[in-house]
């Protein structure tokens, strides 16, 4: 029988396991400055952002859904990563150190 190991394989399909799906994404260090971290409830957190890559606004946008309160300031704020100060579109990598720094008044 020329076709035995076809219908055999009809009959008692293999089963491929699959796992979870795997969700792509990165971490990224934020440290707030000013009153920035009392409206958080800390200086430091590990923000998860999602897929391989995000910019700035990416980040901007996942705090303000994280933390309503800080919908008024985030406007104003300069971002820096690493030791550079940076705009909206800067890509980010994961385990990259982001900072939030509101504006500063004085004489």
């Amino acid at each position: 029988m020329r076709n035995a190991p076809f219908k055999s394989a009809i009959r008692n399909p293999v089963r491929l396991k699959t796992g979870p799906a795997t969700v792509i994404s990165m971490k990224v260090k934020v440290t707030f400055y000013g009153g920035l971290k009392q409206e958080v409830g800390s200086k430091q957190q590990i923000i998860e952002l999602p897929g391989e890559s995000a910019t700035v606004a990416t980040l901007a946008e996942v705090l303000l859904a994280r933390y309503p309160a800080l919908a008024p300031r985030l406007a104003t704020v300069a971002y820096a990563v690493g030791d550079t100060l940076v705009g909206p579109e800067h890509l980010l990598r994961d385990g990259d150190e982001a900072a939030l720094l509101p504006p500063v008044s004085g004489g």
